[in-house]
């Protein structure tokens, strides 16, 4: 009836997270020889968490510390598009420039099974500049 455990119940526990298993694939369909579009999709998945009282003494009576790994095996599904810019840099004798990439993405999750799976959305975006560290 609790919402929180007393502190007398608060115990160690070992946990071995699952393994996690991921596949995409991110196409990139160049428009022009600077600016490209591209689109993905990715698939990951987690397998279930193995959940242990650390000792005998950290143990609750009756309550098994596997309960911690309900529902920890989920699958998740998402699609991204975005935009691609790229600039090589100097390519003519004398002029200036460093070469630099940038890009803008929309990724958002599409599919979930198992347990809790976040329905998210994200932007990210991302600037790439290359530069000689040593002459």
């Amino acid at each position: 009836d609790q919402p929180f455990a007393p502190v007398s119940q608060v115990v160690t526990v070992r946990v071995d997270p699952g393994n996690i298993f991921t596949l995409g694939a991110h196409p990139l369909l160049r428009l022009l020889p600077s600016f490209g579009i591209h689109v993905g999709v990715d698939y990951w998945r987690q397998s279930s968490e193995q959940v242990a009282y650390a000792s005998a003494a950290d143990s609750i009576p009756g309550i098994p510390a596997s309960l911690l790994a309900v529902d920890s095996r989920i699958g998740v599904t998402t699609f991204s598009a975005g935009v691609t810019y790229s600039r090589p840099g100097a390519t003519k004798p004398g002029s200036a420039g460093l070469p630099l990439d940038a890009s803008w993405t929309f990724e958002q999750v599409i599919g979930g099974s198992g347990g809790r799976v976040q329905k998210t959305q994200a932007v990210r975006a991302a600037v790439r500049l290359y530069h000689r560290l040593f002459k």
